[in-house]
């Protein structure tokens, strides 16, 4: 998975932000 940095915060990772990382990966 390619680092990016997001607005937000990543305390506990929920599946919205996996699936927001999976779709900026593929970017």
């Amino acid at each position: 998975m390619a680092e990016a940095i997001y607005p937000a915060t990543f305390d506990p990772i929920t599946n919205g932000h996996v699936e927001i990382a999976e779709r900026a990966a593929r970017l």
